[in-house]
């Protein structure tokens, strides 16, 4: 069974934790993607093998996340801040400092944080602190800051010129070291009250820097890596793999480090060899930093919101992300293990385990958007979108092995975006979009558009009860085909309405919805429709899905700022809120009875069971 869902655009669209549902039913909705967050991760500080935490960004402000067993779990903190939040850095389990627009501290862990006197200078992209007292910033046009009472008031100077400052070191409360744009590096010898500029004979853009003494570290940046032994009087070039590209430095001790980017790099002999470790990103990933607590234990960030770890050096990384950050458009499941998602900029995603864990898989180009997805069994699958935004052209992808690995079958022109797919069976596809109908009766070797009875309407969903099926689309329009898509006959139309989901329980009971509260309901397979009224939650938003479980039952959601969500048990007489507490657009719903199934957002997927 497949829901496929129209796109809103420009939707302003927030997103909160997910929380229990509402006192009015006894099920628990619980977020399964994505996680650990639905945003960007910027930094991380592994204090020990265990302990660590993150910072970040999402639409709703500061992330931060705190683990306790080496990143494998992550608990969010409330920052209390808007902004968000570029980097981190703990001194212990106690004694902690985030930055970006503010400067943030906490004494308790991370439980409360506390807004520091920050003066003028722009954003703050790193901080580090040589003991609970004495730190430092560094952020836009060569600006730094440093406090000596433990980030409550900062001061600032600049380095010397307006060259951006991306990561800042100091081994002591007097030797320190920031890097920028241009080959920048600068250090101080006096706690950052005043700062030298040393020779870098680089103009790359420097991410990075790591000292583990007063005289030796490392500096690195785009594919340059840098060496000196004497503080910084003289830099020494390093031999970075092909394809290098670093955004992160990170020593342990004088012979093992790493570097992060497009790329893991890993040197056991103080750089003069580096290799690169296996790690399996998508293409549009960039690992923000890393951070590790020995020689063996360590954590990436990436700047989709995912989390890697290792214990062995990184020889081996374990990816702790669940989903993907992207907005959800379209679900599809067969039970209550094998569900997919499509989303926005060319990614899809699918769990083999009811939820525990979501695959994501990168689908095309990354300004495609995937609409909508169908499968027959738990390997073969097809799925419909716009292939890519600048040219607005519809296209079909294959699958045979459950959603892993992907076949584009068909690429339209200009303006032939498909927004729904139903899969009648093997052979027999019905996809519909802004220009009408698109079918295969051949399993997707060949496709033909269909004439439909309003001169290829724009379509927004199809739904098929063996060989009937419905599709619905703007202006209120529905039509119906007995004979597996080949022909279709108009059964409404109101140019005031516009539909954007459709599902039907059987032959004759079934339920089509739209914007502004529209709900209509046919129990005689859509010879009349009725108009049904959603309750005060529903009435004024845009319905983008529907799930039609028996005759009796059935489910709605919409968005975009008053989230609907509601059931019927009785024929859509009269329908119960369930509330997931989110600012949010519910897209897509999927559910396998009356009590179980999932929802896809604007946040993420949730899974609801009782």
């Amino acid at each position: 069974m497949k829901r496929a869902v129209l796109i809103t655009l420009a939707m302003a669209l927030l997103l909160v934790a997910a929380v229990p549902a509402s006192t009015e039913t006894q099920a628990t909705w619980v977020k399964q993607a994505p996680l650990p967050i639905s945003g960007s991760l910027e930094s991380v500080d592994m204090i020990s093998i265990t302990e660590g935490w993150a910072v970040g960004d999402s639409v709703d402000g500061a992330v931060t996340l705190h683990t306790t067993d080496g990143g494998v779990t992550w608990i969010p903190q409330d920052a209390n801040t808007p902004d968000g939040l570029w980097g981190v850095d703990f001194l212990d389990a106690t004694h902690g400092w985030a930055v970006g627009n503010v400067m943030l501290y906490t004494t308790d862990g991370g439980l409360t944080w506390h807004t520091g006197n920050k003066p003028p200078g722009g954003s703050s992209y790193a901080v580090d602190f040589a003991d609970a007292n004495n730190g430092w910033a560094i952020g836009n046009g060569g600006t730094t800051w440093w406090t000596t009472d433990g980030g409550r008031n900062w001061s600032w100077v600049s380095i010397g010129n307006f060259n951006n400052l991306s990561d800042v070191d100091f081994v002591d409360t007097s030797n320190g070291w920031a890097v920028g744009a241009s080959g920048t590096i600068a250090h101080s010898t006096n706690g950052g009250v005043s700062w030298a500029m040393q020779s870098s004979g680089t103009n790359a853009w420097l991410h990075g820097v790591s000292f583990v003494s007063a005289s030796e570290g490392w500096a690195a940046g785009d594919n340059v890596v840098l060496h000196t032994t004497d503080g910084g009087a003289t830099w020494t070039r390093q031999t970075t793999p092909p394809g290098t590209w670093i955004t992160s430095l990170h020593f342990s001790d004088s012979q093992n480090g790493w570097a992060v980017g497009d790329n893991v790099i890993r040197t056991a002999d103080g750089g003069a060899t580096w290799t690169e470790q296996p790690i399996q990103l998508l293409d549009v990933d960039t690992l923000t930093e890393v951070s590790f607590a020995d020689t063996t234990h360590g954590v990436i960030v990436v700047d989709s919101g995912g989390v890697f770890t290792t214990d062995d050096g990184g020889t081996t990384w374990v990816n702790r992300q669940s989903g993907s950050v992207n907005e959800v458009y379209g679900m599809a499941s067969l039970d209550a293990q094998y569900a997919w998602a499509t989303t926005t900029f060319g990614e899809f995603e699918y769990t083999t385990d009811g939820g525990l864990h979501w695959q994501r898989v990168r689908i095309g180009s990354q300004y495609s958007h995937l609409y909508a997805a169908d499968f027959v069994d738990s390997l073969e699958g097809w799925l419909v979108g716009d292939g890519d935004q600048s040219n607005n052209h519809g296209v079909v992808h294959h699958t045979t092995d459950g959603g892993a690995t992907w076949t584009q079958q068909f690429a339209g022109g200009y303006l032939t975006q498909l927004y729904g797919v139903d899969a009648i069976n093997r052979r027999t596809i019905v996809a519909v979009g802004n220009t009408g109908v698109l079918r295969s009766t051949n399993g997707g070797a060949s496709w033909q558009w269909v004439q439909d009875p309003d001169a290829n309407a724009l379509l927004t969903d199809v739904e098929f009860y063996g060989r009937t099926g419905w599709a619905v689309g703007s202006s209120g329009l529905i039509l119906i085909s007995r004979d597996s898509g080949a022909t279709w006959v108009r059964q409404r139309y109101n140019a005031a309405d516009s539909l954007t989901d459709v599902a039907f329980a059987d032959r004759n009971n079934g339920w089509a919805v739209g914007y502004y509260g529209r709900v209509l309901h046919t129990t005689n397979g859509g010879r009349t429709w009725q108009t049904q009224n959603p309750g005060p939650v529903c009435n004024n938003v845009s319905i983008l899905a529907v799930d039609a479980i028996s005759p009796t039952t059935a489910w709605i959601a919409g968005g975009p700022y008053d989230v609907c969500l509601a059931r019927t048990t009785d024929g859509g007489a009269t329908w119960t809120r369930e509330s997931l507490q989110e600012a949010i657009s519910i897209t897509s719903l999927e559910f396998q009875d009356a009590d179980n199934g999932w929802v896809g957002a604007s946040a993420g997927i949730w899974r609801r069971s009782p």
